[in-house]
């Protein structure tokens, strides 16, 4: 379906909110090229939250994919982080 929607446009977005699963295959295979990261200071506390991605993971810090170009903007106490991933 991805290879389809690139091949009928050169512009398109494709919005992954909630699919942990979907994100952290497309984060391995990098094809993501810019992310938009929305963070709220609330406190959940417990052993049940969902993760933004799931699967292997760098095992170090120093492997963490990193973003470039960060711009934050700000929505009440929201955050919305923009950042062009550093493949």
């Amino acid at each position: 379906l991805l290879h389809v929607a690139a091949a009928q446009s050169s512009a398109w977005q494709l919005w992954c909110g909630r699919g942990a699963t979907l994100v952290g295959a497309m984060i391995r295979e990098r094809l993501i090229d810019k992310y938009y990261l929305f963070k709220a200071p609330k406190i959940l506390g417990g052993n049940d939250g969902v993760p933004m991605a799931f699967g292997p993971g760098p095992k170090r810090i120093g492997d963490c994919l990193n973003l470039r170009e960060i711009r934050v903007r700000k929505f009440g106490t929201d955050l919305l982080i923009r950042g062009y991933p550093d493949y």
